[in-house]
C-alpha cells in the first residue's frame, strides 16, 4: 500500500543528508571564504523549490541559514517538480498552496520523532534535530504558481520540453543573475540532456554522458552556465561543474584502472555509505551518527551562468542558478 502513496517525505536518512550538506558549506564558508563558486552561491538572488514536500523539505534544511533563504525565503516553482510517469506516484502532490507548508513542517517534524527508536540516535540528538527543524521551517514561502494544483496526470515528451522551455524563460526574466533551485532527478537529466552544449560536451564526454543519464549523489550540486540567445527561445548550457563534492549514483561502475566518471574532479560523498561516515560533508558537527546507509532522495541541485548550483538530497535534490549578462548581449544562466 506505501508504494501507491503520493508525494513522499524525507526518510530520516534524508534528513540527516540534508543537514550535512548544510553543514558542508557553511563549513566551507569558515575554511575558504573566497572560493568564487561558494560566493556565487553565497549571494545567490532567489532560492526556487519544487512543490513536492521532500523537495521543499530538502531546501529548508540545506539551505537554513543561507543568507537569500534569510532575507528574502523561498518561491516555489512549479516546472521544477519530478516528471511525472504513468506509474510515478512519487510526482504526485497532496495540497497546493499554504498547505504545502503546513504537511512540510508535520511530516517534518514526525519523522524526526520517531528516530528517537533508531538504537545509534540519543534522545539530545533528536532535540537537536527538532531545533533545527523548527527554525529552518520559519523560513518565508512565497507559493507562486503552487497557489493551485501544480502536479499533473502525466508528463508526455513534448509536455517535458514545454515545460523546460517555460523554466528557463521564467529563469531569463527574472530579476537577478544567480539563482538555487531545489528539484528533482529526472527533471535535471532532462534538463541537461536538451540544454548541454556539444561543444562543452565534446570536452567533457564522460561526465557529460553521467550528467544527462546518471542521478547525482544526494544533496550533490552542480554548476552550469546558461547562455541565452537574443530574444529567441535558443540557450545552452556552456559549462557546468560538480561543486560541494558531489558524484553520480552510477548504475554501471566504471572499470578497474579507469578515472571515475562519478567523480570528476571532485571527491564524491558516495551514495553506498552513511553520511555519518563519510570523509568530509558527514564528518561535520552532525547531532546523528548514523550506521546505516540509504538514498536521501531523488532530488539535485546545480549552479549554472544566467548561472546555477545544482545539490542532490535524499530525496529530492537543489540547484542554484547564476545569470550572467554578456558583452554581446546575451545572459548566462
Amino acid at each position: 500500500r506505501k508504494l501507491i502513496h503520493f508525494d513522499h517525505i524525507l526518510t530520516f536518512e534524508g534528513i540527516q543528508q540534508s543537514y550535512h550538506l548544510h553543514e558542508f558549506w557553511t563549513g566551507q564558508a569558515k575554511k575558504n571564504p573566497e572560493d568564487p563558486e561558494l560566493i556565487r552561491f553565497l549571494n545567490a538572488d532567489m532560492i526556487l523549490s519544487s512543490p513536492l514536500t521532500r523537495a521543499l523539505q530538502t531546501c529548508l534544511i540545506s539551505l537554513k541559514d543561507h543568507p537569500t533563504a534569510k532575507s528574502k525565503g523561498v518561491t516555489l516553482c512549479r516546472d521544477l517538480r519530478e516528471i511525472k510517469t504513468l506509474g510515478g506516484f512519487d510526482a504526485k502532490g497532496k495540497c497546493f498552496g499554504a498547505a504545502i507548508m503546513t504537511r512540510t513542517e508535520e511530516k517534518l517534524i514526525k519523522k524526526i520523532k520517531e528516530a528517537s527508536s533508531l538504537e545509534d540516535v540519543s534522545e539530545g540528538q533528536v532535540a537537536q534535530y527538532l531545533d533545527m527543524a523548527k527554525e529552518a521551517c520559519k523560513t518565508k514561502i512565497d507559493y507562486n504558481d503552487a497557489n493551485t494544483q501544480w502536479w499533473v496526470l502525466k508528463d508526455t515528451k513534448s509536455d517535458v520540453k514545454e515545460r523546460l522551455e517555460d523554466f528557463m524563460s521564467y529563469i531569463r526574466y527574472c530579476p537577478g543573475n544567480t539563482f538555487i533551485c531545489v528539484g528533482h532527478s529526472m527533471f535535471l537529466k532532462a534538463l541537461f540532456t536538451h540544454c548541454l552544449s556539444s561543444e562543452w560536451s565534446s570536452r567533457h564526454p564522460q561526465v557529460a554522458q553521467n550528467l544527462k543519464t546518471e542521478k547525482l549523489t544526494n544533496a550533490g550540486c552542480v554548476a552550469a552556465d546558461f547562455t541565452f540567445v537574443g530574444s529567441s527561445k535558443e540557450w545552452e548550457i556552456t559549462e557546468a561543474k560538480l561543486l560541494f563534492e558531489t558524484g553520480f549514483q552510477l548504475r554501471h561502475p566504471p572499470r578497474a584502472g579507469s578515472n571515475s566518471p562519478g567523480r570528476a574532479g571532485s571527491n564524491s560523498p558516495g551514495r553506498s555509505s552513511s553520511p555519518a561516515r563519510s570523509n568530509s560533508r558527514a564528518r561535520s558537527n552532525s547531532p546523528v551518527r548514523s550506521s546505516s546507509s540509504s538514498k536521501r532522495g531523488d532530488g539535485a541541485a546545480g549552479e549554472s551562468k544566467k548561472r546555477g548550483e545544482q545539490k542532490a538530497d535524499g530525496n529530492s535534490r537543489n540547484s542554484s542558478v547564476r545569470r550572467r549578462p554578456h558583452d554581446d548581449g546575451t545572459a548566462a544562466l
